[in-house]
């Protein structure tokens, strides 16, 4: 199997299902098993047939759980990093015509919707590797093309963050112009709009912009 990166909790996680698994749920049905094969006829007894099913179930789940353990190399994501580039375990703030979306880039094992957790693997995770604020991606949705543009970039566990009102970005366009300094109407900090900052000049920001259909390779560090 193909070496894979996950979070150091979501290895924790996988390695704790299956040691219950193996200590827990397997030595239970076996006894359930045995119990029911000592009543006699196995082939009309429900509890026997159901028994061999789930041990069956639990024989498959544990084979795939050590083979994706032996292929994941676990990763501290949580300890802060001294980059503005997007790379495995970074908050990246997208955005597009209708708002803002923070997604945290881990592993296939740890897709979490809800949580806005997405893959390295996936379409969106893979145009975001590298990339920093200011940058602008597309990506291809079941619903055709979407171009979103990376406002920010953090790392370090969710409750580690600074929120938006703290941060300090650089506006595309307005070179070395911080957020506070920048008042000009019409910089909006994304190389989707013409840049009216006088200390550039309207229309010269520049324009960074990545396709999904060529993606990062290597290690999504």
């Amino acid at each position: 199997m193909e070496k894979g990166y996950i979070s150091r909790a979501g290895h924790a996680r996988l390695t704790a299902e299956l040691a219950h698994l193996r200590h827990v749920e397997r030595p239970k049905i076996v006894e359930e098993v045995a119990a029911a094969a000592a009543q006699g006829d196995r082939s009309e007894n429900a509890e026997y047939i159901y028994g061999k099913k789930r041990m069956r179930e639990i024989d498959r789940r544990m084979g795939f759980l050590q083979r994706r353990l032996d292929a994941l190399v676990p990763m501290d994501v949580d300890a802060p990093r001294d980059t503005d580039k997007a790379y495995f375990g970074a908050w990246v703030t997208v955005e597009d015509e209708d708002a803002p979306r923070t997604v945290r880039i881990l592993g296939p094992d740890e897709v979490d919707a809800d949580a806005g957790v997405i893959s390295y693997q996936s379409p969106l995770g893979r145009a975001l590797l590298g990339k920093r604020p200011g940058d602008e991606i597309v990506v291809r949705s079941p619903s055709g093309q979407r171009a979103l543009c990376v406002t920010d970039v953090q790392y370090g566990a969710r409750n580690t963050l600074r929120a938006a009102g703290d941060r300090e970005k650089v506006r595309p366009g307005c070179i070395g112009t911080s957020l506070e300094g920048c008042s000009a109407p019409g910089c909006h900090g994304c190389p989707r709009w013409r840049c009216s900052c006088p200390s550039r000049g309207a229309g010269e920001g520049t324009r960074r912009e990545t396709s999904a259909s060529s993606p990062s390779t290597g290690s999504p560090w």
